[in-house]
């Protein structure tokens, strides 16, 4: 009886054993995690992990954001059959309103494959956005989330979210002022004044007659005076 108890207790103890050898094998899981970042690429701000509002990143209208986000695993030992792999790991990210992508302004929703991250690795993608907020004061929530399957079963799937917060200046616009209008010249009328051409006689040719003839009278008559006052008086009579 004795010698039976002792070959169970002897049973028992290496079973124990067993389980004990093979407990860090059955410990080594994936231990995923993710973390979102943001900078003001336009202002050189610092790299942020801003998770709340009263931790959110200043920024102002029309700024270009960089987000980074970093997808890793934690585990330490790999296992001998990779037990602690992430595997078919799979990040999103649904931008908020009041940011457009930069490389494609049409795009709302990043998704990217990022395959296997095994133990003691990380994956990080990085994305540019513009602000396009409209309204002062505009709280921005820009959550990512990842998912991954274990060939450990579901219960080691992983997932996580985080998120990168920024509040926008958007300035109040300066008014234009109205240009003052250039006066318009008034506007000087012309009055045409029709000046009637002066009539000019024809010439018959009868002054070409009249003038020398004249002359020579003068002439004739200015001589016989001469000639008068020369003669004697006892000639004149």
């Amino acid at each position: 009886m004795k010698r039976n108890l002792m070959f169970a207790n002897a049973g028992v103890s290496g079973a124990m054993l067993i389980l004990l050898s093979a407990t860090p094998v059955l410990a080594c899981h994936p231990q995923g995690s993710i973390i979102k970042e943001v900078q003001d690429v336009t202002t050189n701000s610092k790299m942020v992990d801003a998770n709340t509002a009263a931790d959110a990143l200043a920024v102002n209208q029309g700024d270009i954001l960089t987000y980074t986000i970093t997808i890793a695993n934690a585990e330490t030992v790999e296992g001998d059959q990779n037990q602690a792999d992430m595997l078919n790991t799979v990040m999103t990210d649904t931008l908020p309103a009041g940011v457009q992508l930069v490389s494609n302004p049409s795009t709302t929703t990043i998704s990217e494959s990022l395959g296997s991250i095994k133990a003691k690795g990380s994956v990080a993608k990085t994305y540019q956005v513009k602000v396009t907020a409209t309204t002062d004061g505009a709280v921005l929530t820009n959550k990512a989330c990842y998912t991954s399957t274990s060939n450990l079963g579901k219960s080691y799937d992983q997932n996580g979210c985080d998120a990168a917060i920024v509040k926008v200046h958007v300035p109040t616009p300066v008014p234009t002022p109205t240009p003052t209008p250039t006066p318009t010249p008034p506007v000087v009328t012309t009055t045409s004044v029709q000046v009637t051409p002066k009539t000019t006689l024809p010439n018959t040719g009868a002054g070409n007659v009249v003038v020398p003839a004249l002359v020579a009278t003068a002439i004739g008559y200015f001589s016989y005076l001469l000639r008068l006052r020369r003669k004697p008086v006892t000639e004149r009579a």
